[in-house]
């Protein structure tokens, strides 16, 4: 989030400014409530896991290795 807003506030200064940071890493951004949003997503079911899983092994997909595995 603090990554996204501190973009936000570089793309756009007059939408959303950054009031002030701690030195424990907390940060305070000023914006409209209206630019604003948090979405919740829940867990996928079994059932939803599941056709993913079949949908990846008839459309090839590989998994991506590990950088120590490529090296």
């Amino acid at each position: 989030m603090k990554r996204r807003l501190a973009e936000f506030s570089r793309k756009y200064p007059l939408l959303c400014r950054l009031e002030r940071t701690t030195p424990e890493g907390s940060v305070t951004y000023v914006l409209d409530k209206s630019r604003l949003s948090i979405r919740l997503v829940p867990p996928y079911s079994e059932e939803r896991r599941a056709a993913a899983r079949a949908y990846a092994k008839e459309h090839g997909f590989q998994p991506v290795k590990a950088i120590q595995d490529i090296a």
